[in-house]
Order: C-alpha cells, then sequence, then structure tokens
C-alpha cells in the first residue's frame, strides 16, 4: 500500500517577508516614516564666482567675434541704440560681468576676514564658513541696495540729491550700516563681532561704517566695511589703516 504524500499548499512563510508586507501595508496607510531630507551644504563664495565665470565662457562662445568684441565699446545707454539681437547679448554679458565683480569681491572679502584670525587658525572650518557667509550676504546686499536706492555716485552727490529734495532719504552712511547689521545678525555668528563704527561724529565730515572683528579683537584692527563710499559698490579697509579715524559708537 502506497503511503499517502501530503504537499504543503501553504508553505512556511519567511519572517523578512512578513516584514517587507507590513512596511507595505503601513506605506499605504499613510503611516510611514518620513524620508530623513539632508540639507544640501550652502555654495561657497569661491563656487558662485567659478560658475558665474563658466557661465560668462559659454555664453562668449555663442556671439559673433567681432560682436564679442564690441561689446566692451558700449554704455548702458548707448546699447539702446543697437539692434534688438545685440541688445540681448550686451544685457546678457553686462549682467554676467556685473556678478563675476560681485563673487570676486566676495573671494577677496572672505580672504581678508579670515586673515583677522592667526595663520595657524585662518583654515578652520567654522570660521571659514563665518567669513564665506558675512562675504556671501554683504555683497549681495550691496548688489541689491544699490539698485533699491539708486544709488548715485559719487556718495556725497547721492547726498547732496537727498538734502536738496531731488532723492528719497535712503542710502546715508548709516543707513548701509544698519542694513548690514540686520542682514548679518540672524546668521548666527560666533568667530566675528559686528561693531559701529563712526568717523568725525556730528560734523559734516561724518561717515559710518560696519566694522569686524574677532570676538574681543581689538576695534581699530577690525575691517572696515563702508556700503556707502563706493555708492554701494564693495569697500573695505583695515580701520587702522583708513583716512577716516574710525572709532566704536557704543549706542548708535
Amino acid at each position: 500500500m502506497k503511503k499517502l504524500v501530503v504537499t504543503e499548499r501553504f508553505p512556511l512563510i519567511k519572517p523578512w517577508a512578513i516584514a517587507g508586507f507590513l512596511v507595505a501595508f503601513l506605506a499605504t496607510c499613510g503611516l510611514q516614516a518620513e524620508p530623513t531630507v539632508n540639507a544640501s551644504s550652502p555654495i561657497s563664495v569661491e563656487q558662485l564666482l567659478q560658475d558665474t565665470e563658466q557661465e560668462l565662457t559659454t555664453f562668449l562662445k555663442t556671439v559673433p567675434l567681432k560682436e564679442r568684441m564690441e561689446l566692451t565699446r558700449y554704455s548702458w545707454k548707448q546699447h539702446w541704440s543697437l539692434s534688438p539681437s545685440k541688445q540681448k547679448n550686451y544685457e546678457t554679458w553686462f549682467s554676467l560681468r556685473e556678478q563675476k565683480e560681485q563673487w570676486t569681491k566676495a573671494v577677496d572679502l572672505k580672504k581678508d576676514l579670515t586673515a583677522l584670525y592667526p595663520k595657524e587658525r585662518r583654515r578652520e572650518a567654522e570660521i571659514v564658513a563665518e567669513a564665506d557667509q558675512i562675504a556671501h550676504k554683504i555683497t549681495e546686499t550691496l548688489t541689491e541696495y544699490r539698485k533699491k536706492w539708486k544709488m548715485i555716485r559719487p556718495a556725497i552727490l547721492h547726498n547732496f540729491f537727498i538734502n536738496v529734495g531731488l532723492k528719497e532719504k535712503t542710502g546715508f552712511c548709516y543707513h548701509w550700516v544698519e542694513l548690514f547689521q540686520g542682514r548679518l545678525t540672524p546668521l548666527g555668528i560666533d568667530h566675528f563681532q559686528l561693531h559701529w563704527g563712526v568717523a568725525f561724529e556730528g560734523r559734516m565730515r561724518e561717515n559710518n561704517a560696519l566694522v569686524i572683528t574677532p570676538p574681543g579683537g581689538r576695534f581699530e584692527e577690525g575691517i572696515a566695511i563702508d556700503g556707502w563710499r563706493k555708492a554701494g559698490r564693495p569697500f573695505w579697509v583695515k580701520a587702522n589703516e583708513d583716512k577716516y579715524p574710525w572709532v566704536e559708537r557704543i549706542d548708535p
């Protein structure tokens, strides 16, 4: 008599299969855990400069050689007399050139900020990162508000137009200090300290600037960032090397 062989209609289910089923089931019910999103690292000013240079190079390759040579001959006012296609090329070139100058200045400012520290500390990641944030924010703010406030060069002429009522009261030297402080303070900078610098206070020649030092550093050895002097274009100098006798204003 033959043995009856019974085959399993429901073979043993492996544990990993059960786990996979449960995960899928929970996902359909909306109970799955949210994926962790890693915040992308901020782009350094060096990378922004490199990207802009690459974009400018790529653009110029699309412009005929003769027209490329003519780009530098026109001012912004003159470019309106060009053909529509040449106007567009000029505007693109002008914008990229401005961005290149902006990020070049940002890279230089970052180097000068890190140079406030002794050589053995200038490559510390936190110092470099904060110097990058400051340089980025300062140059970005200058570009934005130079246009918003319609700054006129030389800066003394800008002030004159305000005083005779031909311009709104924006763009004075102290406006720039207030603006810089308002933009930088929320960044939570720990390795640099912000100071309000003033020269010739109470006189017609009075000027104000943001002075940056390492925490506890000597004010006169800090970097004075003067947004007004070049009418919204980047300008900074060591406080003790400037023509203005900067002193700290404790309660602006």
